[in-house]
This record gives C-alpha cells, structure tokens and sequence, in this order.
C-alpha cells in the first residue's frame, strides 16, 4: 500500500510539475482504510479548485481507482475531468507478475468548454509503462515509460486532422488565434523526461495562421526539448510563391512563439549543382494525391571544361511527378 502511495504523489508531481516546488504547499486531507482497502484524498488548490483521488483493492489485488480534476489551471488551460480506471493483477508462472490497465475520462473541460474524451489501455511489466493505446480525440499515442531509467520515453504521437486553432492553441497559448485548416502527422519522443529527442513530420493544406494563408505546408523538425529545428520544411502561399523554412523553435517559450516564428529563414526553393540551378517557384500538392505539380525555372550550366562558344541555356515550365 505504501508503494502505491507513493506512485500516486510521483504521478501527481509528474502532471503538475508546480507541485514539487518548495516554495509550493498544497494541504490535503484524507484517509485509508487498510481493512476495507480503500484510500481517499482531496488535494486543495485553493480558489475553488481541488483534486480528489479514490481507489479500493479487491481480493484478487485489482484495483479500481477515480480521480476527480476540478477547476484546476494548467498551463495551458483551466481544466476539470473525471479520470475512471482499472488496473488488474496478472500472475503467471516463472514470470514476474504484470498488471493490465485501463483509463478512461468524463464531463472533460478546458475553459469550461467541453473537450474529447479520453481512452486507453496500457500495461505495467518489469518497471515499464507500456502504453498500448491512448487516444484522445483525433490524437492517438502508443509507447511506453521506464520508470527503472529515470523515466525514459518512448512515444509515438500520431495527430489526424487536428484542428489548426488548437494546434496554434498548445504552441502559443493564444485561445482565439485566427486560424484554420488541419494538421496531420507523426511526433516521436525518445530520450529521459526531462530533455527527450523529438522528431517529427506534418503537413496541413488549405489553411491559414494569421496572415499567412497557405495551399499547402510540409514541416519536419528534430531536436532535443525545448529546441527543434526545422529541416526540409516548406509552404506554398494561395496567392504567392514556394518557400522554404528554416530555423530553430523554443517550443517551452510559448508566449514569444510568434516572434521567433516570425524570425524564421524563409528563402526560395532552390536546387544548384554544377551542371544546372532549379528554382521552384510554385509546388502544388493536393492532400492524399500521390502527384506533385511544380512550376519550375531551369538553368542549364555550360560545362566549365567545354571551350566552345555554347552559353548557358535556361527553360520555364511545368514539371509533374507521381509517385507509385
């Protein structure tokens, strides 16, 4: 019972960080019944907000547990849920013992506007978290957490049209931004809790971020948290040009995230070996098409070891690529 106290107070630290400060004091008050096995505690955050956690253990070692999120503030927003789970015991011989899980979440808001629900199932085997689904709305995470190595990561984030708004929401924490469109990819995280690697690949089409309206945009990063930098990154403007972006992110600083996105290097899509230059200046891709249509200048290079009178020759046109 005390071990799973204690996971209880790390979780808890784990989520809100704050709470592990020693210049913060959160009162509490409970109790635990170790005859019934039963344990109840309510963590008081002040302004009317709280946290209470319920778990009971049956004979078999199951436990069932509740965790009430009322009027809490998050970095990112007030929130308040009903976090319902289970976590049963599996013995089997010659193998240490696992336990199976599951989490699901109710009455889920932020702002105290309703969000989606939360599900998952997951697994607990030789100090790991092995998280085999968890999905909260149009985002999904598989992984797992090693608790036995300074709880090292292993996630895979994977976002299916998510909406623009919120996504410019988690990085900036500016709630109305205008914003549309959707966002669509893979985020790794690999490394300890602390400063993992991240790497990532998303693409949007037909949005806008504020002012920048955009047919298409393809954004690749890695990096060790909080710094990513963009690679082989590019956007295509509705009324405009191909371009491509380069930099580096401080993605923990979200307050100051329209400036440094705004001090990104944006510079034409430009393609140069000894024999010729390629200058995109449009490239459109439609969102599941497997072709890319490109407007392209072209300039043939004369060979530095040809010494007759034939100059550089250069075409304007149109280039289309399927891919099989």
């Amino acid at each position: 019972m005390h071990k799973k106290i204690a996971l209880l107070f790390l979780f808890l630290e784990l989520l809100w960080p704050q709470f592990s400060s020693a210049q913060t004091s959160v009162p509490f008050a409970g109790q635990i019944d170790f005859v019934h096995r039963q344990i109840q505690i309510k963590f008081d955050l002040g302004d009317k907000s709280f946290i209470s956690v319920q778990a009971s253990q049956d004979a078999n070692r199951d436990v069932r547990w509740a965790v009430n999120i009322d009027h809490v503030a998050t970095p990112l927003a007030t929130l308040s849920t009903v976090l319902e789970g289970s976590l049963m015991t599996v013995e089997q011989d010659a193998l240490p013992r696992s336990f199976n899980g599951k989490i699901v979440s109710r009455y889920t808001l932020a702002d105290y506007k309703p969000m989606p629900e939360a599900i998952g199932l997951f697994e607990i085997k030789n100090q790991k978290l092995y998280i085999h689904s968890l999905s909260f709305g149009k985002i999904s995470c598989q992984g797992s957490v090693d608790f036995d190595n300074f709880l090292n990561l292993d996630l895979l984030i994977k976002l299916s049209e998510v909406d623009m708004a919120d996504f410019v929401w988690f990085l900036s924490n500016e709630r109305d931004a205008p914003a549309a469109g959707f966002v669509t990819g893979e985020i790794s995280i690999a490394g300890p809790w602390s400063q993992p690697a991240l790497q990532g690949r998303l693409s949007s089409y037909e949005g806008f971020i504020k002012d920048l309206v955009f047919d298409s945009m393809f954004v690749n990063f890695e990096g060790i948290y909080p710094f990513i930098q963009l690679r082989d990154s590019s956007v295509t403007e509705t009324n405009g040009l191909s371009f491509a972006l380069d930099g580096t992110l401080n993605i923990s600083e979200k307050t100051d995230f329209k400036k440094q996105f705004d001090s990104l290097s944006k510079s034409p899509l430009v393609m140069e070996d000894p024999s010729k230059l390629e200058w995109t200046f449009k490239r459109v891709q439609k969102e599941n098409a497997s072709s890319t249509t490109e407007l392209k200048y072209l300039l043939q290079k004369k060979d530095s070891a040809d010494r007759s009178d034939r100059k550089d020759s250069d075409m304007f046109g149109i280039e289309r690529r399927v891919e099989f």
